[in-house]
Protein backbone atom coordinates (compact mmCIF):
# COMPACT_ATOMS: atom_id res chain seq x y z
CA UNK A 1 0.00 0.00 0.00
CA UNK A 2 1.30 3.62 -1.17
CA UNK A 3 0.08 6.28 0.83
CA UNK A 4 0.64 9.74 1.52
CA UNK A 5 3.11 10.00 4.87
CA UNK A 6 1.47 11.20 7.88
CA UNK A 7 2.38 13.20 10.74
CA UNK A 8 2.55 10.07 12.92
CA UNK A 9 5.10 8.25 10.44
CA UNK A 10 7.82 9.94 12.17
CA UNK A 11 8.95 7.41 14.37
CA UNK A 12 8.88 4.34 11.88
CA UNK A 13 10.30 6.73 8.91
CA UNK A 14 13.09 7.21 11.42
CA UNK A 15 13.67 3.74 12.44
CA UNK A 16 13.34 2.77 8.35
CA UNK A 17 16.19 5.40 7.44
CA UNK A 18 18.66 4.56 10.44
CA UNK A 19 18.54 0.58 9.38
CA UNK A 20 22.21 -0.43 7.97
CA UNK A 21 20.98 -1.10 4.71
CA UNK A 22 19.71 2.10 3.86
CA UNK A 23 22.33 3.67 5.38
CA UNK A 24 24.00 1.81 2.72
CA UNK A 25 22.69 2.62 -0.38
CA UNK A 26 21.86 6.33 1.06
CA UNK A 27 23.47 9.59 0.33
CA UNK A 28 23.92 10.09 3.53
CA UNK A 29 25.50 6.77 5.55
CA UNK A 30 25.82 7.94 8.96
CA UNK A 31 22.86 7.26 10.98
CA UNK A 32 20.89 10.20 11.62
CA UNK A 33 20.12 11.50 15.39
CA UNK A 34 16.53 11.16 16.83
CA UNK A 35 16.74 14.45 17.76
CA UNK A 36 17.82 16.00 14.54
CA UNK A 37 15.28 13.76 12.80
CA UNK A 38 12.34 15.49 14.77
CA UNK A 39 13.35 19.12 13.71
CA UNK A 40 13.48 17.68 9.85
CA UNK A 41 10.24 16.09 9.54
CA UNK A 42 8.15 19.12 11.63
CA UNK A 43 9.88 21.39 8.98
CA UNK A 44 8.91 19.29 6.17
CA UNK A 45 5.59 17.93 6.96
CA UNK A 46 3.73 21.42 6.32
CA UNK A 47 5.63 22.83 3.37
CA UNK A 48 3.95 22.17 -0.01
CA UNK A 49 7.11 21.79 -1.36
CA UNK A 50 8.06 18.57 -0.37
CA UNK A 51 5.71 15.40 -0.74
CA UNK A 52 6.21 12.30 1.29
CA UNK A 53 4.90 8.61 0.66
CA UNK A 54 5.24 5.80 2.81
CA UNK A 55 4.88 1.58 1.76
CA UNK A 56 3.47 -1.02 3.77
CA UNK A 57 3.74 -4.13 2.33
CA UNK A 58 2.36 -6.14 4.87
CA UNK A 59 -1.20 -4.22 6.49
CA UNK A 60 -1.07 -6.82 9.25
CA UNK A 61 2.37 -4.84 10.44
CA UNK A 62 1.05 -1.57 10.87
CA UNK A 63 4.15 0.22 13.07
CA UNK A 64 6.30 -0.93 10.51
CA UNK A 65 7.40 0.88 6.98
CA UNK A 66 8.46 -0.81 4.42
CA UNK A 67 9.72 2.17 1.42
CA UNK A 68 9.22 5.98 1.12
CA UNK A 69 9.61 8.27 -1.39
CA UNK A 70 10.78 12.40 -0.69
CA UNK A 71 9.77 14.25 -3.54
CA UNK A 72 11.07 18.00 -3.00
CA UNK A 73 9.42 19.82 -6.28
CA UNK A 74 9.36 23.16 -7.96
CA UNK A 75 9.63 22.19 -12.09
CA UNK A 76 12.20 19.85 -11.01
CA UNK A 77 11.63 16.75 -8.53
CA UNK A 78 14.60 15.65 -6.76
CA UNK A 79 13.29 12.25 -5.47
CA UNK A 80 14.53 9.73 -2.74
CA UNK A 81 12.97 6.03 -2.95
CA UNK A 82 13.96 3.62 -0.54
CA UNK A 83 12.64 -0.22 -0.21
CA UNK A 84 13.30 -2.67 2.97
CA UNK A 85 16.03 -5.31 2.27
CA UNK A 86 13.14 -7.92 2.95
CA UNK A 87 10.76 -6.71 0.43
CA UNK A 88 12.90 -5.69 -2.95
CA UNK A 89 12.60 -7.55 -6.16
CA UNK A 90 9.26 -7.45 -5.92
CA UNK A 91 7.66 -4.55 -7.65
CA UNK A 92 7.61 -1.63 -4.94
CA UNK A 93 10.25 0.02 -6.09
CA UNK A 94 8.19 0.50 -9.41
CA UNK A 95 5.03 0.55 -8.22
CA UNK A 96 6.64 3.67 -5.65
CA UNK A 97 7.93 5.18 -9.47
CA UNK A 98 4.88 4.88 -10.93
CA UNK A 99 2.89 6.60 -8.34
CA UNK A 100 5.25 9.29 -7.98
CA UNK A 101 5.44 9.67 -11.88
CA UNK A 102 1.47 10.47 -11.71
CA UNK A 103 2.02 12.90 -8.42
CA UNK A 104 4.29 14.28 -10.85
CA UNK A 105 2.30 14.66 -13.36
CA UNK A 106 -0.86 15.89 -11.74
CA UNK A 107 1.33 18.84 -10.00
CA UNK A 108 3.17 19.79 -13.61
CA UNK A 109 6.01 18.93 -12.60
CA UNK A 110 8.28 18.95 -15.16
CA UNK A 111 11.10 16.43 -14.62
CA UNK A 112 12.20 13.48 -11.80
CA UNK A 113 15.66 13.50 -10.86
CA UNK A 114 17.08 10.59 -8.76
CA UNK A 115 21.05 9.73 -7.81
CA UNK A 116 21.71 6.24 -7.94
CA UNK A 117 24.17 4.78 -6.23
CA UNK A 118 26.96 3.21 -8.86
CA UNK A 119 26.67 -0.08 -7.51
CA UNK A 120 22.79 -0.24 -7.59
CA UNK A 121 22.70 -2.16 -10.89
CA UNK A 122 19.03 -3.01 -10.46
CA UNK A 123 17.77 0.46 -10.08
CA UNK A 124 19.86 1.77 -12.83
Amino acid sequence: MIRDALESDSPLWYALRNEPDMLFWSQHRQPIAEAEHVRWWLRVQGNPAHHYLAVSTDLTLPARLDGYVRAQTCRDAEISVGVRSGVRQRGEGLALLQHVEEVARQRRIERLVAYIHGSNLPSI
